[in-house]
């Protein structure tokens, strides 16, 4: 065989593995698309029902003490207005901004309460970590270039569909298969109470807040008047907190734009009774109606 064959019979065999590369990748897609859509239940369906059908007056966004802190039951009682807890464990103003973005492209909802955790909405960190949750809607509207203002790369990876689906891929499994869900219009309650007494929360001695995560909070102020959607900040109980100036920057921001603010972190009506809280940071069911009520009642007092 001569060399010039030779050379032949290797490009087509590299071309071959390509094109079976390309093939198995856009139907891994379609797999990946197809388990997602159809899920039973679980953060699957959850996150679908949020990004493609969720129609509520009222949206709440935050982390896992948004998740376990806001009731939509009792929110609709008082307010007269459906709602639904879109919540996410361990995520912050980067997913949330992509999911408004996505919201205010089908509707705009009423109102949005957003619950502040200091991690994930103001201190600086692993912001990457925040994208796993949005590779698989990187197709909606302004996705795109919230990833890409985190991670530049991100808009060569996104053109490997097994790259998008590979970090949640048993998380789909397990939603169509044996889904973990929740009847209660997003909100996971949780029964127990702390066995134990951690003590005082401790702050660190230093903090870097994060420009990006700030400009996104700002950005969703600016959206949220543009549109004439009420938005509503609060900081809800940890467990025996005390008063903090670690959340100084959102105090400016809704000082600047006069978005109401409701601190609730350290108020010893919930701070100090341990019955309300499961662990150190998240409350149970008692503690999360005494709370929702609470907010509730404030928004409703002061018709916002």
């Amino acid at each position: 065989m001569s060399v010039f064959n030779g050379m032949k019979l290797f490009v087509c065999k590299v071309a071959a593995f390509i094109l079976i590369m390309v093939v198995l990748d856009i139907a891994f897609g379609y797999a990946g698309r197809f388990i997602q859509a159809n899920a039973k239940g679980g953060a699957t369906a959850r996150n679908e029902y949020i990004c493609r059908k969720m129609g509520s007056d009222v949206v709440v966004f935050g982390s896992s003490r948004c998740t376990h802190h806001y009731i939509p039951a009792i929110m609709e009682d008082s307010l007269c207005l459906s709602c639904y807890n879109a919540g996410t464990d361990g995520n912050g103003i980067i997913l949330f901004f992509a999911k408004w973005k996505i919201l205010s492209s089908r509707y705009y909802p009423k109102m949005i309460i957003y619950d502040i955790q200091e991690s994930y909405d103001l201190l600086r960190g692993d912001n990457t970590k925040y994208l796993g949750d949005l590779r698989t809607y990187y197709e909606m509207p302004g996705v795109d270039s919230v990833m890409w203002s985190v991670d530049n790369k991100e808009k060569y990876k996104m053109f490997s569909w097994m790259y998008r689906y590979n970090s949640i891929w048993l998380q789909m499994l397990s939603d169509n298969i044996d889904p973990l869900s929740s009847d209660e219009m997003g909100f996971v309650g949780i029964d127990g109470t702390m066995t134990f007494d951690p003590g005082e929360h401790h702050y660190p001695d230093k903090v870097e807040y994060d420009p990006l995560k700030l400009y996104y909070l700002e950005r969703l102020i600016l959206d949220c008047q543009e549109k004439g959607v009420a938005l509503v900040f609060c900081l809800s109980p940890m467990y025996k907190a005390r008063k903090t100036d670690l959340f100084s920057p959102l105090y400016a921001l809704c000082a600047k734009y006069q978005v109401p603010l409701f601190d609730y972190y350290s108020d010893s009506r919930f701070t100090q009774k341990r019955d309300y809280f499961f662990d150190s940071v998240h409350m149970n069911r008692k503690g999360a109606m005494k709370y929702t009520s609470e907010i509730a009642s404030q928004i409703k007092s002061k018709k916002i």
